[in-house]
């Protein structure tokens, strides 16, 4: 899945960015969208080039190869696959809810410069400590302090702790009632993204070729001769395609019409 990346200013008096092509240059940002957050991508050329620049006449493996020689990415193998690693990736990204989908090895990690956050007690007691810092920095004293101890107010003063407290609790009501919709949408996102989490660019272009040539209404799609074949033999013919191109997605597609039919 393509994520949203941070590009900062900086890179463009880089040394090694303004060494490269101008081919290269367009596309080095693209990258990062298509690697996961830690920087790690599959060594797929062809899958990176229609996912990034599918419009464009050039050689990916060609610009991925210039990008190795400079040293901006490295080519490893994990768990059996080549995979590519974005130099100090991590040093300039910082997604809230960082996934990922490999275990690198010390020397990976270095290389893409992935620092893990602080996680269980740990983070628990600095979050806890950060808050409560910032809530004596940002509280103000309360108005219903004055005329304790036997202060007398000055006339017309009286209630105004009272007004005061009481319009402080209908800010914070409406506050927390406008929070709701956002954090709604945040655990919607969060679904969405853990669904098609390990999905690679194959995956998600073979979703994409199914939900095309379904919206058709005659399941047409790219390839002349499925065009060719009677209606009733299209859907099956690229169900068959897809099956052979991407489990994945094909178990997606089967998930999903069993789901529309159990609402039905």
């Amino acid at each position: 899945m393509a994520r949203i990346r941070s590009v900062h200013p900086g890179l463009c008096t880089d040394e090694e960015y303004m060494e490269m092509s101008i081919a290269a240059k367009a596309a080095w940002p693209l990258l990062w969208t298509v690697a996961d957050d830690r920087g790690v991508f599959d060594w797929k050329p062809k899958g990176i080039k229609a996912a990034i620049l599918p419009a464009d006449n050039v050689d990916m493996a060609a610009i991925m190869e210039e990008w190795k020689a400079l040293g901006v990415i490295r080519l490893v193998e994990i768990d059996g696959k080549p995979c590519g690693l974005v130099k100090n990736f991590s040093r300039f990204q910082s997604p809230k809810f960082p996934t990922y989908r490999y275990e690198l090895t010390e020397d990976m990690i270095k290389f893409v410069g992935w620092k893990p956050k602080k996680t269980g007690k740990d983070a628990g007691a600095e979050n806890s400590e950060n808050a409560e810092c910032q809530r004596r920095e940002t509280t103000p004293g309360l108005p219903q302090d004055y005329g304790s101890a036997g202060v007398v107010l000055p006339p017309g003063e009286e209630r105004i702790g009272e007004e005061e407290e009481e319009s402080s609790l209908r800010s914070l009501s409406w506050r927390m009632a406008a929070a709701e919709p956002a954090q709604a949408a945040q655990q919607q996102r969060m679904a969405v993204r853990n669904q098609y989490a390990g999905w690679d660019v194959a995956d998600h272009m073979a979703l994409a070729d199914w939900d095309a040539a379904e919206a058709s209404g005659e399941w047409r799609s790219r390839d002349a001769r499925r065009n060719a074949l009677p209606v009733a033999e299209r859907r099956a013919d690229l169900l068959d395609t897809i099956q052979r191109r991407s489990p994945r997605a094909a178990r997606h597609i089967a998930d999903r019409e069993v789901a529309e039919q159990v609402a039905v």
